[in-house]
């Protein structure tokens, strides 16, 4: 697939977005509940939020809660409802932090945290608050002990590396490639995100099987695949606006190399993330027959994400 590079100056270039789909061996499943909790997700989230014509155009263009929908197959409708109203708040906040200095992301942050912290003392009049209150409130009601505690300390990590990527902004910092691997999968919000697959499904895994190496090897494959995918297909909208926290821009900067081969050496990188995956699945160790079926279950939301991901590029306007 090919499409205009968009840049500072008038001249005009094409760059050819590799084809990923072929790559992922995954097939792509619906919730039975999409159609419903899209709905009354988005007519809550546009009610709540206070969007411009123009913000309010490009959330509907997202497609948001029927990424949710393929992400988290096997949810009952109440819980796949917040898990769309938690995935429309974290784009919006992604979009929104892209505008922030340093100071509004920390001010973003401790609305935020205070809000997970203490959902029945603390308020804010801020969109924000009463987004993530409502949805954290919500949640409170079925959430295990163990993923409650988890969505909360990936909440934390996320915010923090978003207040680092505003950071090296502001700077014009370019980080190495092995640096931005890491800040990336906090950035990508994917662990809180997956987090939701254990809240979508009512299941409380404890913290020796999602702390176990193998798991967590699991988890960083999967993240890997979705974060690369979403650089690869934001690379032209994000390089136009001189944003630099791209695996595509940090490649091109490293290694001395044009975009066009930065791409195809991203989707190379994506490509080895199922094989990671694979290797790791195939050393899943065994934790008993109730926590082995808590565990398939988890892992198999984390193979709908990096299938989702790259289903979800083609219609969607977010880019």
């Amino acid at each position: 697939m090919a499409e205009t590079l968009h840049s500072a100056t008038d001249r005009a270039k094409t760059v050819s977005l590799p084809d990923l789909i072929s790559a992922i061996p995954y097939t792509v499943h619906r919730n039975p509940h999409t159609d419903s909790t899209t709905a009354a997700s988005n007519n809550w989230f546009l009610e709540t939020a206070s969007f411009s014509v123009l913000q309010e155009r490009k959330f509907c263009g997202m497609n948001i809660g029927y990424l949710s929908g393929r992400c988290y197959v096997h949810c009952g409708s109440k819980e796949l409802r917040n898990i769309a109203d938690f995935l429309s708040f974290l784009f919006c906040l992604d979009d929104w932090s892209d505008e922030f200095d340093t100071a509004g992301t920390k001010g973003a942050a401790d609305c935020i945290m205070n809000t997970l912290y203490h959902p029945s003392t603390y308020y804010s009049s801020t969109v924000l608050g009463i987004v993530i209150n409502s949805i954290w409130s919500r949640m409170l009601t079925s959430i295990g002990d163990h993923c409650g505690q988890r969505f909360i300390q990936t909440m934390d990590l996320y915010l923090q590396a978003v207040y680092r990527e505003t950071f090296d902004r502001e700077l014009g910092n370019i980080p190495t490639v092995d640096d931005y691997i890491k800040l990336r999968r906090d950035t990508s919000a994917c662990k809180p995100s997956f987090v939701m697959l254990e809240y979508g499904c009512k299941i409380d895994l404890p913290d020796s099987v999602i702390e176990h190496p193998v798991m967590h090897e699991l988890e960083n494959a999967a993240n890997d695949s979705v974060s690369w995918q979403n650089d690869i297909f934001s690379f032209n909208i994000e390089q136009s606006k001189g944003q630099t926290h791209n695996l595509v821009i940090v490649l091109m900067d490293e290694k001395g190399i044009g975009y066009q081969a930065a791409i195809e050496q991203a989707a190379d990188m994506v490509r080895d993330t199922i094989v990671r995956f694979e290797t790791h699945r195939a050393r899943l160790p065994s934790w008993g027959p109730e926590l082995d079926k808590m565990a398939v279950t988890y892992i198999q939301g984390l193979q709908d994400w990096m299938i989702d991901e790259e289903d979800f590029e083609g219609p969607t306007t977010s880019h």
